[in-house]
C-alpha cells in the first residue's frame, strides 16, 4: 500500500507517462502500465473537480484547458460597484486557489507496491540505442512510488 498526496499522484502520473513513452523491457513496462492504471482515476477525479471550480467562476474552455477571463468593467459602471465586483472576484480567486491547494494535500492510498529502482537498470550487454533513459526530474517526481530497497 502506498500513501501519497493527490499532488504526488499527479506528478508521478506525468513522470510515468513520460517514462512509459519509451521502449522498455517487459517487466518495467508492465509495472508502469499497472501503476498508471491505479493513478489515472485519482488524476481524473482531480481534473474533474478542478474543472467544476473553474466553471463556477465563469471559466471558458481553451485549447490548453480552461481559462477564467479577466474581469472587465461594464460600460458606465460607477467606481463603487466596480470596486465591489473586483473585490468579490479577488476573494473568489483566492478561495479557488485555497481549495485547489487543499485538494492537492489530500492523502490517498494506492493498493500497489512501490517500483524498485533497480527494475530500471539495463541488462549487461544492452546496446546503447536500447538502453532506458530517465530524467532525474522523472525519478524525483515518482516520490513514494519508487524505492531503492
Amino acid at each position: 500500500m502506498i500513501e501519497a498526496t493527490v499532488e504526488q499522484v499527479r506528478l508521478a502520473f506525468t513522470a510515468l507517462r513520460s517514462m512509459g513513452a519509451q521502449k522498455l523491457p517487459q517487466k518495467p513496462a508492465w509495472r508502469i502500465s499497472r501503476l498508471l492504471g491505479k493513478l489515472k482515476p485519482i488524476v481524473a477525479a482531480f481534473e474533474e473537480t478542478q474543472l467544476k471550480f473553474f466553471e463556477g467562476l465563469g471559466g471558458q474552455s481553451t485549447d490548453g484547458g480552461m481559462m477564467i477571463p479577466p474581469l472587465e468593467r461594464n460600460t458606465g459602471e460607477e467606481d463603487e460597484p466596480w470596486k465591489a465586483r473586483l473585490e468579490e472576484h479577488r476573494v473568489a480567486m483566492n478561495n479557488l486557489n485555497k481549495e485547489l491547494r487543499e485538494l492537492n494535500k489530500e492523502v490517498v492510498e494506492i493498493d500497489y507496491n512501490p517500483l524498485p529502482l533497480d527494475m530500471f537498470g539495463d541488462a549487461d550487454g544492452t546496446p546503447e540505442h536500447r538502453k532506458m533513459t530517465f530524467s532525474a526530474n522523472d525519478l524525483a517526481d515518482l516520490g513514494p512510488f519508487i524505492t531503492d530497497e
